[in-house]
């Protein structure tokens, strides 16, 4: 309001939103290259950008679904079942040249099925 107030042109953009701007503006950031969306109590990979770190890998696939986020080689992995999406997107974006692990149980598996651990280089995505 007080933005508006000063000048009826300029907008308050909260961090979050404000760096999404910035990817869109840029078409590029540094993450694993993958589109996520939210299933269920679950955070799914609805697309994955060709070129990218998680398809360069080829063990992400559509519909996967992510249940833990760990930083780095050692860092303990972080359960993210029932996190809001922004939250999660949050831990896998990341500097380049950094690895982000996931646990992944795939597409094709129930919910009882066994989760895989994937281990990813951030860099930078080109959309």
């Amino acid at each position: 309001a007080y933005a508006a107030e000063i000048e009826p042109h300029t907008n308050y953009l909260a961090p979050r939103a404000s760096e999404n701007f910035n990817i869109q503006m840029r078409l590029s950031l540094e993450g694993i290259g993958a589109v996520l969306q939210r299933e269920d109590e679950y955070t799914a990979i609805r697309t994955i950008v060709k070129g990218g770190p998680a398809s360069l890998t080829g063990k992400v696939k559509v519909g996967d679904r992510v249940l833990a986020v760990g930083q780095g080689n050692t860092g303990p992995m972080v359960d993210v079942i029932g996190w809001k999406l922004d939250d999660v997107v949050d831990l896998i974006r990341g500097k380049k040249g950094t690895v982000v692990r996931l646990d992944i149980l795939p597409a094709d598996a129930g919910t009882d099925g066994k989760p895989q651990r994937i281990e990813i280089v951030r860099d930078k995505v080109k959309l």
